[in-house]
C-alpha cells in the first residue's frame, strides 16, 4: 500500500506537469505534441488536441498501444477499454467515467473531433496504472506500460551527454555518478575539465542547485561515497617525463559539504598515463579504502610503454598510503582493460580483464597483503597482447558464499576473431575456490556465434545479500538504440526473475545505477531535460 501511495503521488505530480505546458496553447501548435508508448511514437490520423489544458488523443490508437482491448458503441457513444482486471468506460461529452464500476469525474470528456473519438490521455493512462511523463524540451508525452518502471523529468544543469558507454577493446573511467544522502539525490559529473555536483529533491527530482568541485589534478579518475560518511575522488595527471617526484595520482577525502578533509598524493609508481585504457573502482572497509585502476608504464627495454593494472590501499583516518602498486605489483595483470575491487571482510578481491598476462578475466584475492588465489574465469583465445579479446568485464559483487563476476564475450569455441555475437555471463566463484575448476559460468544470453546481437554494456547491482539485479543492453542489427533487459539473481547466480525486456527504456550508460532499497535509478539527457528512470524490483521476484 505504501508503494502504491508513492506511485500515485509520483504519477499525480507528473500529470500535473503534463497539463501546464498544454494549457499555454498559444506557445505552440498542439498538433506538434508527440506521444510515445514504450519508446515508440504513436501515429495518429487526427493529431492530439488540447481542451481546458488536457490532451486528447484518438481512442483506438492509445488503448491498443496500452495493450487494452477497446470497444466502441456508436449508438450510445460509449468507449470501453479492458486490460487484465481493469475496465474503463467513457461516454462522449460525459465528464463522468467509470473504472471497474466506480464513477470518476474527469476534467474533460471524450469528444468527437474531425470525425474521430478522442479521449483524455491522462485519464486513460492513469486508469491502467501506467507511468506518464511530459518532456517540455521535446514537447512529448512518454508512457511506459511496464509497471516496474517509473519516469520523471527534471531540468538538466548542463548538456553532459549520457550516451557515454564505450567499451570496444577496453573500458574507460566513468564520468557520471548518482548517490543519495541528507534527503537529497545527487549527480556528480565531469565535463570538459569541470567537476560538478547537482542536487535534486528525491521525490520529485526538482533541481535544487549545484556545487563546483575544484580539480586537484587535471584528470578525473573516479568517485566513491564511502560507508564512513565521506566522499573520495581520485585525480591524476600525465608524467611523460617519467619523474619519480611528480604526483600522478591524488586521492582526496571530502565531507558532505565538499570541504576537503585530507589528501594522499602518490608518486614514483612507474606511471606515465593514469587511468589508461581501463576504468577505476573503489571500495572501503574498516577504515581502509582500496583503489583499483590501470596505467601506462614507463618506457620498457623493448622500446614500448606497456599498460597494466595498479592498486592502492589507503588508511582513511589520516589518508596514509599503506600500499601502492609499483612497476610489478603482486596482483599484476597486463594488459588490464577493466578493473574492479571489492572488500570481503578484511580480504580484498580484484577482478581484471587481462589481454596478456594472463589473457583472461581473472579474479585474485589478497589476504594480509599477500595474493592468495589467482583464478582464470574466462580464458580468451588468440595471441598474447593482441589488444583484442572479444570480451568485457563489467562487474564484481560479493555474496555470502561466492564472488559474482559479470561480463560478456564472443564465442570461446569458435576460431579466434570469427564470432560476432557477444553473450552475457555470470561466473559464480566459491570463496573456497583455488582454481578455475570450481567456477560455474552461466550464460544469460545464448546468441549464435554468427548472430549480429552483442552485449557490450552490462551492470550488476546489489540489492541485498541474496538479491542482485543484472541490467544489459543488446545491440542488434536493425535496432538503432539497442534493447535493455534485466534479470534478478540470488547469491548462487540462480534466477529470482528470468530475463525480461524493458521496452523503450534507455540504458544507464557509463555509470552504475543508484540503489535505494529495492529500486535502481539512472537517467538520460533528452534535450534540455533529464529523464530519471527507476526500476522497482520489489514485486518482480518469481
Amino acid at each position: 500500500m505504501k508503494r502504491l501511495s508513492i506511485s500515485c503521488m509520483v504519477i499525480t505530480f507528473m500529470l500535473a506537469m503534463l497539463s501546464v505546458p498544454l494549457a499555454a496553447s498559444a506557445q505552440y501548435d498542439t498538433a506538434d505534441i508527440k506521444v510515445y508508448v514504450d519508446g515508440k511514437q504513436l501515429p495518429f490520423d487526427v493529431p492530439p488536441v488540447s481542451d481546458n489544458g488536457r490532451t486528447l488523443v484518438p481512442m483506438r490508437a492509445v488503448f491498443e498501444a496500452l495493450n487494452a482491448k477497446v470497444d466502441w458503441n456508436e449508438k450510445t457513444g460509449t468507449i470501453t477499454g479492458k486490460l487484465n482486471d481493469t475496465t474503463v468506460t467513457l461516454q462522449l461529452d460525459n465528464p463522468v467515467a467509470q473504472i471497474n464500476g466506480k464513477r470518476i469525474t474527469m476534467d474533460v470528456p471524450a469528444q468527437i473531433i474531425k470525425g474521430r473519438a478522442l479521449v483524455p490521455l491522462r485519464f486513460v493512462t492513469e486508469s491502467f496504472n501506467n507511468t506518464i511523463a511530459w518532456n517540455p524540451s521535446t514537447q512529448s508525452v512518454e508512457i511506459y506500460t511496464d509497471q516496474a518502471i517509473s519516469l520523471l523529468y527534471t531540468s538538466a544543469p548542463d548538456e553532459k551527454s549520457t550516451d557515454d558507454y564505450w567499451y570496444s577493446n577496453w573500458a574507460h573511467p566513468a564520468e557520471r555518478y548518482m548517490y543519495a544522502d541528507n534527503d537529497r539525490v545527487h549527480i556528480l559529473h565531469y565535463n570538459e575539465g569541470k567537476l560538478t555536483v547537482s542536487d535534486y529533491d528525491p521525490s520529485t527530482y526538482r533541481y535544487l542547485g549545484k556545487t563546483d568541485i575544484p580539480m586537484v589534478l587535471p584528470l578525473f579518475g573516479g568517485f566513491h561515497a564511502s560507508e564512513d560518511g565521506y566522499y573520495y575522488i581520485v585525480y591524476g595527471q600525465t608524467n611523460e617525463e617519467e619523474s619519480s617526484a611528480k604526483s600522478v595520482f591524488s586521492i582526496v577525502k571530502y565531507d558532505k559539504a565538499w570541504k576537503k578533509i585530507g589528501q594522499a598524493d602518490i608518486r614514483d609508481v612507474y606511471v606515465t598515463v593514469p587511468f589508461d585504457a581501463s576504468n577505476l573502482t573503489m571500495d572501503n572497509h574498516d577504515g581502509l579504502l582500496a583503489v583499483h585502476t590501470a596505467r601506462e608504464r614507463y618506457l620498457s627495454d623493448d622500446g614500448l610503454h606497456h599498460q597494466s593494472n595498479i592498486s592502492f590501499l589507503i588508511q582513511t583516518s589520516d589518508m596514509n598510503v599503506l600500499a601502492k602498486g609499483g612497476q610489478w605489483p603482486s596482483n599484476h595483470v597486463s594488459h588490464s582493460f577493466a578493473s574492479y575491487v571489492r572488500f570481503d571482510g578484511s580480504r580484498i578481491v580484484y577482478a581484471d580483464h587481462g589481454d596478456a598476462y594472463p589473457r583472461s578475466i581473472v579474479l585474485q584475492t589478497e589476504d594480509a597483503g599477500e595474493i592468495t588465489n589467482e583464478i582464470d574465469i574466462i580464458k580468451f583465445p588468440g595471441r598474447i597482447g593482441d589488444n583484442y579479446t572479444g570480451g568485457h568485464l563489467t562487474g564484481l559483487e560479493i555474496t555470502e558464499s561466492n564472488y559474482l563476476v559479470v561480463g560478456s564475450s564472443v564465442s570461446l569455441t569458435q576460431s579466434y576473431g570469427t564470432s560476432s555475437a557477444k553473450n552475457l555471463f555470470v561466473s559464480v566463484v566459491p570463496k573456497t575456490a583455488t582454481d578455475s575448476q570450481a567456477v560455474t559460468t552461466k550464460w544469460i544470453t545464448e546468441y549464435a556465434p554468427s548472430s549480429k546481437s552483442a552485449v557490450k554494456e552490462s551492470h550488476i547491482s546489489k540489492i541485498s545479500k541474496d538479491k542482485y539485479v543484472l541490467l544489459w543492453k543488446v545491440e542488434a542489427e536493425g535496432v538503432e538504440e539497442g534493447m535493455l533487459f534485466y534479470a534478478i539473481i540470488d547469491g548462487e547466480g540462480s534466477y529470482l526473475k528470468a530475463p525480461a525486456e524493458l521496452k523503450g527504456v534507455p540504458s544507464p550508460g557509463n555509470m552504475a545505477p543508484l540503489v535505494q532499497g529495492d529500486t535502481l535509478t539512472w537517467y538520460e539527457l533528452k534535450g534540455k531535460h533529464t529523464g530519471v528512470y527507476t526500476l522497482d524490483t520489489a514485486a518482480q521476484v518469481q
